[in-house]
């Protein structure tokens, strides 16, 4: 997202509010967005010092989502401006992640980010669930996972490897427990 240079495909980012918010652009301007905000907040106090799964599908076509937290279904509204979109524009802006707006970030992450995974299908409960615990998924319909272990690395084997801005910091504390064998992590 890079609102400046007029490059918006889609955003996500959590309110003041603790609200989660995530949207799509239907042009590159903006005139035709949808945005889905939870209907409660996605983040507590008791949700601090722990790590917690945030999971969202979206029917771009059909302008309907899914939003999960730990496995658990929660609910989200959904507004439009303009005619809201049915597809998401092919722009050039940068894959943010702890930000919004490339050219000038704000709205930063108070927190931790473990894990991302960005998939070109609609996902299902019962696939947000199986992969909420796996260190390793393998799918045809993911485009990038970043598991931010010291790098930005893109280990879904399309080499969509991240550019670092500034200098970002890997956390140590990590959600998973590996086993020795290191194919099946638990969340903890």
């Amino acid at each position: 997202y890079d609102y400046s240079a007029e490059q918006r495909e889609y955003a996500c980012y959590i309110t003041t509010g603790n609200l989660l918010v995530y949207e799509y652009y239907g042009d590159v301007g903006g005139n035709n967005i949808t945005t889905f905000t939870s209907d409660s907040a996605i983040v507590s106090g008791a949700d601090v010092g722990a790590w917690s799964h945030i999971a969202f599908s979206i029917d771009v076509s059909a302008k309907t989502t899914a939003l999960w937290k730990n496995g658990v279904t929660r609910s989200a509204t959904k507004s439009e401006t303009g005619v809201g979109a049915t597809s998401i524009a092919n722009g050039t802006a940068k894959l943010l992640i702890g930000a919004y707006n490339s050219t000038a970030p704000a709205a930063y992450l108070d927190g931790k980010v473990g894990m991302v995974r960005i998939f070109n299908d609609i996902r299902t409960e019962a696939e947000f669930i199986a992969d909420q615990t796996a260190y390793t998924v393998t799918d045809a319909n993911m485009i990038g996972e970043w598991k931010l272990n010291n790098d930005l690395l893109d280990t879904s084997g399309n080499a969509n490897t991240l550019t670092a801005v500034n200098t970002p910091v890997f956390v140590e504390d990590s959600p998973f427990v590996y086993p020795t064998n290191k194919s099946t992590a638990y969340f903890m």
